[in-house]
């Protein structure tokens, strides 16, 4: 058996903001960025070529490195974090799948080349609908936030070129999106023109109509953004309401990441008639230090949220579960700690459904582009002292655990099983700060240090305010 073997290159089609395919959601680092291509041509969804991409140069390439028990190159994100003791996505793939197909199943329909027939039809569809978003988080950029175009060109007119002088900068704008040059144009206050407008497919009625058409033979819908709650309802409420009428919802598993800052009840009325609805919640952390990464969101408006999916579970929406999908980087590698603790001894209090499904694990990864907010970037010595914080963390978890291991926790855990979690969680992270390295360390933590100033600016912000803790040790 390969023990690099994935499901993905096999069930997995995976559509990115700007509309192309990639091998799956973190590919981002390999010669490619992980964009599947042929002839050196990225498929996209603007030319519908769904099949053509499943049989890309690229996909080939990767089924046959996942049965030759070799990583390949575009798959190192799952590798680095494996090494580390992580919860690889393709590990999670594997086991959440590995009764529905299987590594000998891959070998049957597998041709020499890596090539699969073409009436093979992927169960996993995961979607990132465009960058339409309502919210400018820190570690993201405009590929994946509209929101994000008035700082970005903003950040821009910063560094007057030859080709435009500063003042002609906050108008008018140029960058790329795998190979492709992209036009930002501000016509007036929030309105900006792109051109041409790659993230438009995502909205358009001539994508959910073929999305519909293949409804039948999708069992897993992951929808992502963006954010995904501001897709027009008409269009993705829609969708999902034929779902409902045609029968398929009954067999479908819908996935959502999303910021929590606008679920509507129309929304939570339709999920209720799916098989399964996994809502995982982009927090990276709590209160204003929530808000400070993920602009402009309101604390009080997430917990509202969570409120009421919770109080929706609570009254008979068991389809629904929640889990917290949280992303760490420089901003808050020590705070997280803050927001696990509080998940756990209150959180679990006062959510009787939203945390008590999710305290048996921890889902955390590593932000990995850009790379100057990377942990990995982290000087020596600021390493060691966050290293240290995590392990005094965990003993301070054990001493509110106590020593009765078989103490009930929740419905689904004891506190054994909490201690053995948290574990794992602190585990993973100081050996993935310890042996992590990026080349440039140093010129990538000036580049922090630039990019957060120049944020701070442009949005009346103080990075020492909200991090003192952290800002004492890296800085």
């Amino acid at each position: 058996m390969s023990s690099t073997f994935c499901i993905a290159p096999w069930q997995d089609i995976h559509i990115t903001t700007n509309g192309k395919f990639k091998g799956c959601c973190v590919m981002s680092e390999g010669p490619n960025n992980g964009y599947l291509a042929t002839d050196g041509k990225n498929h996209s969804i603007q030319s519908g070529d769904i099949k053509s991409a499943m049989n890309s140069d690229t996909s080939k390439e990767i089924r046959k490195s996942c049965l030759n028990d070799d990583w390949h190159p575009e798959c190192i994100r799952c590798e680095r974090e494996e090494n580390a003791g992580m919860n690889s996505m393709r590990l999670i793939y594997n086991t959440r799948w590995d009764d529905i197909f299987s590594e000998d199943d891959a070998r049957e329909i597998t041709e020499e080349d890596g090539s699969i027939p073409e009436e093979h039809d992927p169960f996993f569809y995961d979607i990132q609908l465009g960058n339409f978003c309502n919210l400018k988080c820190r570690i993201c950029n405009l590929e994946l936030s509209s929101t994000w175009y008035a700082d970005w060109m903003a950040m821009k007119a910063m560094q007057p070129t030859k080709e435009r002088p500063a003042r002609n900068r906050h108008i008018q704008q140029k960058f790329s999106s795998a190979g492709q040059e992209i036009q930002v144009t501000h016509i007036s206050g929030k309105q900006y023109e792109v051109s041409p407008d790659i993230y438009a497919w995502a909205n358009s009625k001539e994508f959910w109509s073929g999305l519909s058409d293949r409804k039948e033979t999708i069992s897993h819908l992951y929808l992502i953004g963006g954010e995904p709650m501001m897709i027009p309802k008409e269009l993705h409420l829609g969708f999902l309401k034929e779902c409902v009428d045609s029968g398929d919802a009954e067999r479908i598993t819908l996935q959502y990441d999303t910021n929590m800052t606008n679920i509507p009840d129309e929304y939570i009325e339709v999920w209720k008639k799916f098989k399964h609805v996994l809502i995982g919640f982009s927090i990276d952390g709590m209160g204003k230090q929530n808000e400070y990464m993920r602009a402009p969101s309101k604390w009080s408006h997430v917990i509202k949220n969570l409120h009421k999916l919770d109080d929706a579970v609570t009254t008979g929406a068991s389809n629904i579960e929640l889990n917290e999908s949280i992303t760490i980087s420089i901003y808050n590698i020590l705070h997280i700690l803050d927001f696990l603790e509080w998940k756990i001894t209150v959180g679990r209090y006062e959510f009787k459904n939203v945390f008590q499904k999710c305290n048996n694990h921890m889902f955390a990864h590593p932000l990995h582009d850009p790379g100057f907010l990377n942990t990995a970037i982290i000087p020596e010595h600021a390493k060691k002292i966050i290293i240290q914080k995590y392990e005094d963390w965990r003993i301070k978890m054990y001493d509110w655990i106590g020593e009765d291991d078989n103490a009930s926790y929740s419905h689904i855990q004891t506190m054994g099983q909490l201690r053995n979690t948290i574990d794992a969680f602190v585990n993973s992270w100081q050996t993935y700060l310890s042996e992590h390295m990026i080349s440039n360390s140093e010129e990538k933590m000036q580049k922090f240090w630039e990019y957060n100033q120049q944020l701070d600016d442009l949005r009346s912000e103080k990075f020492i305010d909200i991090f003192p803790d952290l800002n004492e040790i890296i800085n």
